[in-house]
Order: structure tokens, then C-alpha cells, then sequence
């Protein structure tokens, strides 16, 4: 649980310590596994759940992977298209066959 704290260095501030809790319902998906063919051509893979905007940390080969602005890929290594469930790489980031993509993600169940 978070709670404020007045800062030692400067008393008219006041600093956060601890972790807020998400009082959002999301649930969370660590680690999952997207399914899609990794054969060093695909560059489509889909989630289980349709992830919260903004809320997915993508890992390829262990290294965490910068999402795109849009599905051009001009400016990062994936785009997520939200409605469809799709996670798409860049043609620099395309997963090889011995590849490792994990995703966390935090996403409403309905229902």
C-alpha cells in the first residue's frame, strides 16, 4: 500500500512510498506466449485477450521491444492492433525460429 511521506531533503514537498494497488479491475497476463508461426517470415502473432491500450510490455529474446505509433512500424519494433488481438513486429524485429516473445499485458474480462 502507498502512502505520502514528507521529503527529508525538502520538507514543504512530500514524496510516495510503496505501491499504489490497481483498483481497476484489470486482470494481468505475465509472460504469455503469443501463437503464431515463428519461422523467420511471420511477423503476426495473437494474444488470448484483447490487451488495455498502452498497458503491454513486449519482450523479444529478453530484450523489451519499443511499440510503434502506428501500423506503418516507422518508429518502433511492433504495433499492437487492440481490437483484433494482434501484436505485428517490424520487419527488423521479425521473431526467428529459436525466438522468444513474451508479453504482459493488463486486460478487462467481461462477464
Amino acid at each position: 500500500m502507498a502512502y505520502v511521506r514528507t521529503n527529508p531533503d525538502y520538507p514543504k514537498f512530500r514524496m510516495k512510498k510503496g505501491v499504489m494497488p490497481d483498483f481497476s479491475g484489470a486482470k494481468i497476463a505475465d509472460g504469455e506466449i503469443p501463437s503464431g508461426k515463428m519461422d523467420g517470415a511471420n511477423t503476426k502473432f495473437e494474444l488470448t485477450n484483447r490487451p488495455l491500450k498502452g498497458s503491454e510490455k513486449v519482450f523479444k529474446d529478453g530484450l523489451r521491444m519499443g511499440r510503434s505509433s502506428s501500423s506503418s512500424l516507422t518508429d518502433g519494433d511492433y504495433y499492437m492492433d487492440y481490437d483484433n488481438k494482434t501484436l505485428i513486429f517490424s520487419k527488423a524485429q521479425i521473431p526467428q525460429e529459436n525466438s522468444v516473445i513474451r508479453v504482459d499485458y493488463k486486460y478487462m474480462k467481461i462477464g
